[in-house]
């Protein structure tokens, strides 16, 4: 379906408000022994605070190794999620996504022995990723069941889609939601890089190193036989973008 252009206008206009984020890192507590290293009570649930990033207003309320134990009084469970929809379970920050500038948040955590509670104003932060692409083709390559695509926050995942060739629960615990780093030991510069690189390979088997040091290995001949059948199988056109057939011409 394609947008009016008042639709498009409305959604720029709504994406210029600029949704605030919470600027933490942070691990979930489902490991018992972690629970009990630190002396959560029984019926504590929460989320490991491990990195406090400085641009953000949070970092004069909030240390590395709180546990953030619920948002505007909701619990946080210790896999990070929250109650959602008919019984469903959704990551915390949805709690955060519903809101805009200058809105309160009150924090709940645990701190030491010490239970405390921040109220904090939200504000936009200065994004390093590209928040909106409206309006622009989404750039995407796909080889063997991966999907990679350029850094934005609507696209900032590294996807996969499940084959026999990926082994696709495991896939996705290895490398989903991480940066590739190199390509057959090789330097990945960007997505043009990659494509460049995976297309004339000649190389028995294919090696993408992530930023997790995670590495994943496919036999190149049977990715590239894999990908049309993949591609049928969930209705995909074509395994790259528009902008990269050129590329591939070339090489």
């Amino acid at each position: 379906m394609k947008l009016s252009s008042s639709s498009r206008k409305g959604q720029d206009a709504a994406a210029s408000l600029g949704l605030p984020l919470l600027g933490i890192k942070w691990q979930e507590i489902a490991n018992p022994y972690m629970h009990a290293f630190l002396k959560m009570e029984h019926d504590q649930w929460g989320i490991l605070i491990t990195e406090v990033m400085p641009n953000y207003p949070e970092s004069e309320i909030l240390k590395p190794y709180d546990v953030i134990l619920s948002i505007d009084g909701i619990n946080i469970n210790n896999y990070g999620t929250v109650p959602f929809l008919r019984g469903d379970w959704i990551e915390f920050s949805y709690l955060i996504s519903k809101k805009y500038k200058g809105d309160k948040v009150v924090i709940k955590v645990r701190r030491g022995s010490a239970i405390c509670e921040f109220i904090t104003e939200l504000a936009t932060h200065k994004q390093f990723v590209p928040a909106n692409i409206i309006g622009r083709p989404v750039r995407y390559y796909i080889i063997g069941g991966f999907v990679f695509t350029t850094l934005s926050l609507p696209y900032i995942q590294f996807k996969v889609i499940d084959d026999a060739i990926n082994d696709g629960a495991c896939a996705k615990y290895l490398v989903e939601n991480k940066v590739l780093v190199t390509f057959n030991n090789k330097p990945v510069e960007g997505l043009k890089s990659l494509v460049s690189m995976v297309e004339t390979c000649n190389e028995d088997f294919m090696k993408f190193t992530f930023g997790n040091h995670k590495i994943l290995v496919l036999p190149t001949n049977i990715a590239r036989s894999r990908t049309p059948d993949i591609l049928k199988v969930y209705s995909i056109s074509c395994a790259m973008s528009d902008d990269l057939k050129e590329l591939v011409k070339l090489t």
